[in-house]
């Protein structure tokens, strides 16, 4: 009940000022700049705009704490309304800061120059890009990039690089994931007054995803026995396998988008046969294999590992206790602040187990505060995010940490 209040202002205050706040590329790439209860005004995203007089201002009122949201929901299809929900959410704790979004129709050189240029005019130097690794190297075609402050959620770094550089080794996540159509706002502060660390001054490009890398690593270092990696042909599946390449692990393919499952362990139970399995596989995929495991004795594993794409309680709906007794996971994702999760979670936005609005907030929290230490455990080290990484075993239903009870040699 305590949130009560803060739940009825948030739905009021949403009501009235959202639509001020929203950029939209059409399909004809016209780049539409919506005011509350104003006309819209349209420009052809394919033309540069350089002067003020051709640049109809988006905000009367941009200050510092004004970030710009930017993304082409072409390209990340539901994520767009989520992140800018979550977003909101997290605006409500400073009446200073002003969310800006803006739709592109694509990702392609043109677009993203002019989108960043009605910024730049505009005063705006504070930007969440939602970008894929397809086209991230359009992004560096930009000349005015230095002056911004980018935060790329999506995108992992897996190498230094110069902020001149073009041809760019980015490591990018695909992601799939249901979300809803609810947005709220609200105007209460000190949700996030608790940083004190030296700030960052310079402007600079950082990258905000989580490391699948090292999550890979981890839980190798717990098994006992020869790991068999399982994963399928999908985008994100694909790019997490080809990360794994060059280790000793074994990698079998589960083909085919309803798969046998049966079949394919029945295929495979001489090289499954007291092996530790690495699941590399959608949350879905993986509990059905989790449950045919269980039933079928022929195949004998020690035990079972997961990155994050499997750290969710819809597993635990999913399988039963015997399905997951030996499951083990590896999360990034930390502590953020207790009564923006509540809400959040009221809302039906989920910041303790999805990663991407997770990564929204540490990008928040890193545009409004120019700060290198995020929330308790995370850190900005040459422009990118380091998330700590922690094992976790299944319990009751619930998630704990893990000791290295289950693997022996």
């Amino acid at each position: 009940m305590k949130y009560l209040f803060t739940v009825i202002t948030i739905i009021i205050f949403f009501t009235g000022c959202q639509t001020k706040d929203i950029f939209d590329f059409g399909n004809n790439k016209k780049l539409k700049i919506f005011k509350h209860s104003e006309k819209s005004k349209t420009y052809d995203s394919n033309e540069s705009y350089e002067s003020e007089e051709e640049i109809e201002s988006i905000g009367n009122n941009i200050v510092d704490g004004t970030i710009a949201f930017v993304y082409s929901s072409n390209k990340i299809g539901k994520y767009s309304i989520k992140v800018s929900n979550v977003a909101s959410i997290y605006a409500s704790a400073d009446e200073h800061m002003s969310l800006k979004f803006l739709d592109m129709p694509d990702e392609s050189i043109n677009v993203i120059s002019n989108t960043f240029n009605i910024l730049r005019d505009n005063n705006i130097t504070k930007v969440m890009l939602y970008i894929t690794n397809a086209n991230i190297n359009n992004l560096y075609e930009y000349e005015y990039l230095n002056e911004f402050d980018i935060y790329l959620p999506l995108n992992n770094k897996i190498v230094d690089i110069n902020a001149s550089d073009v041809n760019i080794n980015i490591d990018s996540i695909s992601i799939i994931d249901e979300s809803n159509n609810t947005q709220v706002t609200n105007k209460q502060s000190g949700l996030f007054d608790f940083l004190n660390d030296d700030e960052i001054e310079e402007k600079e490009i950082v990258y905000g995803s989580i490391n699948y890398k090292n999550q890979f690593d981890s839980l190798i270092a717990v098994a006992k026995t020869n790991i068999v990696e399982i994963y399928d042909d999908s985008h994100r599946s694909l790019k997490l396998h080809e990360t794994l390449k060059g280790s000793n692990i074994t990698s079998l393919m589960l083909e085919g988008k309803y798969p046998n499952y049966k079949h394919f362990l029945n295929k495979n139970k001489n090289m499954l046969l007291n092996s530790t399995i690495l699941l590399n596989i959608p949350i879905i995929k993986s509990s059905i294999l989790l449950s045919q495991l269980t039933v079928n004795e022929d195949v004998n594993v020690t035990g079972v590992l997961s990155v994050q794409h499997n750290y969710t309680p819809t597993i635990f709906s999913l399988t039963q206790n015997n399905d997951i007794n030996t499951l083990v996971l590896a999360n990034s994702i930390s502590k953020s602040n207790d009564k923006l999760e509540s809400i959040s979670t009221i809302f039906g936005y989920d910041i303790k187990y999805d990663w991407v609005n997770y990564s929204t907030l540490v990008g928040l929290e890193y545009l409004k505060h120019k700060k290198k230490n995020i929330f308790d455990d995370i850190i900005i080290e040459n422009n990118t995010v380091i998330y700590p990484v922690k094992l976790l075993k299944v319990n009751n239903n619930s998630f704990q940490p893990y000791n290295n009870e289950f693997f022996k040699k």
